[in-house]
């Protein structure tokens, strides 16, 4: 709720103070997008069966988004975003503990799931004019990281940049094609440690999962442009 509020303090007043500036009334539009999304990262300390300290990837995945946007003037759009993406953690040592033993159930792979959404105030300015409108684009909020690790949930800072291309189809509608990279300011203090018994530890086996100090993803779109 506090996100929400805090998008609609920054919106509102920017549309307002536009309307004052053109006699062409609202220009409101909606954008729904499906993405290809890849890139971030979380730090494993196993002082278990495989003491070590690795990287352990997000796994590349789909995912959706939707955005607000209005016209601040012909070539500038003010957009709130919101964009989500489900995927799970790439294991390809057992670093997390799904095996016999562990603190883990025994083929519970759940344990890897994780969502990463961003809430975003953002600019496009629009480079062209006519049926194709190439553009650039960046925003700023915070990035919602959630994972079934015993590590807690972040809410940091995020910001991001990139350009695309909008094709008409009709007066109100268009397809964008999009890349935008996103930058996460992660902090590598917030951490989870988990202690279980394993025979293969010889003692009390500890294993802690951090943030990075930034998480940093790509995003391919397509979208739909909707006109109001």
């Amino acid at each position: 709720m506090r996100r929400v509020f805090f998008f609609v303090v920054l919106f509102v007043p920017a549309v307002v103070w536009s309307q004052s500036q053109q006699s062409q009334g609202s220009r409101f539009d909606l954008t729904l997008t499906v993405a290809y999304r890849s890139g971030g990262d979380i730090l494993v300390e196993e002082r278990a069966v495989r003491p070590g300290d690795y990287v352990t990837d997000v796994a590349s995945a789909g995912a959706y988004g939707l955005r607000l946007g209005y016209a601040l003037s012909d070539a500038i759009r003010l957009e709130l975003i919101a964009d989500r993406q489900s995927t799970r953690l790439k294991d390809n040592q057992g670093l997390f503990g799904e095996e016999p033993g562990s603190f883990v159930p025994p083929g519970n792979t759940t344990i890897l799931d994780v969502s990463i959404t961003h809430y975003h105030l953002g600019l496009t300015w629009d480079l062209t004019n006519g049926p194709s409108q190439w553009y650039l684009l960046g925003s700023v909020g915070v990035t919602d990281i959630s994972p079934n690790l015993p590590l807690p949930d972040d809410r940091p800072f995020s910001a991001s940049f990139g350009g695309g291309v909008r094709l008409e189809m009709s007066p109100r509608l268009w397809v964008l094609f999009e890349a935008r990279g996103f930058w996460v300011n992660t902090d590598e203090s917030v951490s989870g440690t988990i202690a279980f018994d394993n025979v293969d530890c010889g003692e009390t086996c500890f294993i802690t999962f951090s943030y990075d100090d930034s998480f940093v993803q790509t995003e391919l779109t397509v979208g739909l442009f909707i006109r109001f």
